[in-house]
């Protein structure tokens, strides 16, 4: 896939610079390309073009007239958070306000007055990335997606979700990590098939008695006097049910014991439930003594707590007309 059938999106308030950069894109050979002069109309752009599965590749320039580079960067992340931003500044790549946003995920960076071959590198290097992608089949927008659902999870569950190869995702979010788009929370031991490996496995309780799955949580007492243990409803009005007297002081004539569990049909009470594991790949049952345990890293996502507001659909945007010079879109 060539990057160049890829959006564009420009959000850059000097109005020079963005003719000379959409005039070096489309040398290059890209024709879908927006132009936004400040930073809401290009937050409403970019939602736009994400719910319809067209992320984009941003052009960020770093002044602008309502909002700070920084906190537009926070928001085009909370909304596709594999999007590839270049930010253009005169400020040097070493200066601590550039490096911050390198530290954000910025994926580039353009030294303003702005050059041909400067631009072409960059996008040479996106390309490269693609490519490499691609070779290895991921869909790098489908895997950030389900692990944004997710919220937290495993390498090996978040591989077989999207049925990848562990090892061949894990070099993918060490890449999303390192643009602090993920963050590594531990590692964990989960539950494996014992026939075909896979983390993805229903538990199934029932009575270790019978085996039926029809029991209930209830709290017993046990009267000491006469040694009766029954559930607490049959002690009606603080009354034993089997010597009639009256329990007074917990401790002395009673004890209560909580989170016991009585089977409907064999009435059997027991305190832990017996667990059995069904593999929803394979169908395999099998119990914890069988399991296989399979231990893997466990990755976050950064901007968990950002939610995308809906993107309404009369959203202020047109796609430029490579047969004209620039078209603005303005709030």
């Amino acid at each position: 896939m060539s990057i160049t059938d890829s959006n564009v999106l420009i959000i850059e308030h000097s109005i020079p610079v963005n003719l000379l950069l959409t005039q070096y894109l489309k040398r290059m050979g890209f024709s879908k390309i927006l132009v936004c002069e400040n930073a809401e109309s290009g937050i409403k752009t970019f939602e736009g073009l994400a719910l319809e599965k067209r992320d984009p590749i941003v052009f960020l320039g770093y002044h602008l007239p309502d909002n700070t580079a920084a906190g537009l960067i926070s928001k085009l992340f909370a909304i596709a958070p594999d999007v590839k931003i270049i930010i253009e500044t005169s400020l040097d790549r070493k200066d601590p306000k550039i490096r911050q946003l390198f530290s954000m995920g910025v994926f580039h960076y353009l030294q303003k007055p702005l050059r041909l071959s400067s631009v072409n590198h960059v996008l040479e290097t996106i390309q490269k990335e693609v490519d490499e992608f691609n070779n290895i089949g991921i869909d790098g927008r489908r895997v950030l997606e389900i692990l944004r659902s997710l919220k937290k999870t495993s390498v090996v569950r978040l591989a077989e979700y999207c049925n990848y190869d562990p090892k061949s995702l894990l070099p993918f979010l060490r890449r999303q990590q390192e643009k602090s788009v993920i963050y590594e929370v531990s590692k964990i031991r989960e539950i494996g098939c014992r026939d075909c490996n896979s983390v993805n496995n229903i538990s199934i309780f029932s009575c270790d008695s019978c085996g039926g799955q029809n029991f209930r949580r209830d709290t017993l007492i046990e009267h000491y006097d006469c040694g009766n243990i029954s559930t607490h409803d049959t002690y009606d009005n603080e009354q034993c049910p089997k010597c009639n007297k009256r329990i007074k002081i917990i401790g002395g004539d009673y004890r209560v014991m909580n989170d016991f569990y009585i089977c409907n049909e064999c009435d059997q009470r027991f305190q832990t439930p017996h667990q059995n594991f069904i593999c929803s790949k394979c169908g395999s049952k099998f119990s914890l003594d069988e399991a296989n345990w399979i231990e893997s890293k466990v990755f976050c996502f950064t901007n968990n707590q950002n939610e995308t507001k809906p993107f309404e659909e009369q959203s202020e945007f047109s796609e430029i007309d490579t047969s004209e010079d620039l078209t603005i879109i303005q709030k």
